[in-house]
């Protein structure tokens, strides 16, 4: 009697473990991946051709970029252990004053997860691959991206989640002890990172924009579990190691300001690049400031722009 008793017990719990919910993955961390901004041809022109910049601030290049759909594009880079800056010009289809968001995730299946939540919420994100071109003319799958659908009117500010795809990691780490499998921004950009240089990553970014399109980001960086909050007419998105401020403004948009943590303290020092103009300490911080873009005259002001 007492073993029969012992056996419906165990049975019982058997059932009550059988019938506990799936253990749901963890929520992927959406993390800053880079940021894009267009500046005026002289200022970009300045930090192209800058010795301090190339030599001392952080790995950099200009780089094409080629896409399987016929894509191109062409840009100035400036790489940090974990994230990035793209720099473009102006152009045929940019401004000065134009500028972007790349997020991220560093686990692989990542931005699938938060699609799935994002679509269970009603909105519409749909991840698609991005195919890049090499020169010789060999594809290879590069990332997955998501951006909220329907896709809005094209305008000068954008944002969008991106995942590295492991097929492009292995011939990245070919020949390493990094694992392939690892989608992470850190394992991307290891080729890139040079430790010796004083930046170790971006800290914070600064925008100017129209108020619908502050209101716009503002929505779908809290969609990504970023904490956002008001101060004035600023709209603070604060992510992962990364704090993102935006400005309303119907007359001056784009970069405003970017900040930086170094990998040691030096001694102030500060350097002029066209309309911007770079603080490095003391410590180990370093800012950043631009001029944002006046719409209506295409002129700047650095002053202004670093309110």
């Amino acid at each position: 009697m007492v073993l029969v008793s012992l056996l419906a017990v165990l049975a019982a719990c058997s059932r009550g473990q059988d019938a506990r919910p799936p253990t749901k993955a963890p929520e992927p961390r959406v993390v800053l991946n880079h940021v894009v901004a267009t500046l005026d041809a002289e200022t970009l022109a300045a930090i192209q051709r800058n010795s301090f910049i190339r030599e001392h601030l952080a790995a950099a290049e200009e780089r094409t970029n080629a896409t399987a759909d016929g894509q191109s594009w062409t840009g100035f880079y400036l790489y940090g252990r974990d994230t990035s800056i793209e720099f473009f010009g102006p152009g045929p289809s940019t401004a000065a004053g134009d500028g972007a968001i790349g997020l991220g995730v560093d686990e692989r299946g990542g931005l699938e997860r938060l699609a799935s939540r994002l679509r269970a919420s009603g909105r519409r994100f749909h991840p698609h691959l991005v195919t890049k071109r090499d020169p010789d003319g060999r594809e290879l799958p590069w990332f997955t991206t998501a951006t909220f659908l329907p896709e809005r009117p094209k305008a000068p500010f954008g944002s969008w989640v991106m995942e590295y795809r492991p097929e492009f990691m292995a011939g990245r780490v070919a020949g390493t002890q990094r694992d392939p499998n690892d989608v992470s921004r850190r394992n991307y950009l290891f080729i890139r990172y040079r430790p010796e240089m004083l930046v170790e990553n971006l800290r914070s970014a600064h925008y100017r924009m129209p108020c619908r399109e502050r209101d716009e980001f503002a929505t779908d960086f809290a969609a990504y579990g970023w904490r956002v909050r008001r101060e004035g007419d600023d709209a603070v998105a604060t992510g992962p190691d990364f704090e993102m401020r935006l400005t309303a403004d119907a007359e001056r948009t784009g970069l405003v300001e970017l900040r930086f943590a170094l990998q040691r303290k030096v001694d102030r020092q500060e350097v002029a690049l066209g309309s911007s103009k770079l603080t490095v300490g003391p410590g180990s911080d370093a800012v950043w400031r631009f001029a944002a873009a006046s719409r209506t005259t295409s002129q700047t002001s650095l002053s202004e722009g670093a309110n």
